[in-house]
């Protein structure tokens, strides 16, 4: 241990029986936590106090997984509506027709790499 170390404050941890292990800066326990939609581990934030996330925070949660397969189609349509003018721009460049070219292809081609959880249940 470094001379320095021991003036550091150690940041609380807890194992959550949802999201796993979880290390508190606040206002947020950030950790990864398994999401079973995409068969991987996503960086997970959880908005709350030194307790902890909440019940309602993990029903909310579990509740995305449930629904996440079905969402995919509005998640691929608001990509896209972000992604139109970058393809519009690109339109005359050879590589551009190497890009996904509708909705579905692009939500396809993204990996949901994060997810929030705020205090008031929303999900971003």
């Amino acid at each position: 241990m470094g001379f320095l170390d021991r003036f550091r404050k150690k940041r609380p941890s807890i194992d959550d029986p949802t999201f796993g292990a979880l290390t508190y800066e606040p206002p947020w326990w950030r950790g990864n936590a398994l999401f079973r939609p995409c068969s991987t581990e996503v960086a997970i934030g959880i908005e709350s106090d030194e307790r902890g996330p909440t019940h309602a925070q993990r029903t909310r949660f579990r509740e995305l997984g449930e629904r996440y397969d079905g969402l995919l189609p509005a998640i691929g349509a608001a990509l896209w509506e972000l992604y139109r003018p970058t393809r519009a721009e690109l339109e005359g460049e050879p590589q551009a027709r190497l890009g996904p070219s509708g909705a579905g292809e692009l939500v396809a081609k993204t990996t949901l790499f994060a997810i929030d959880v705020r205090r008031d249940g929303t999900i971003e």
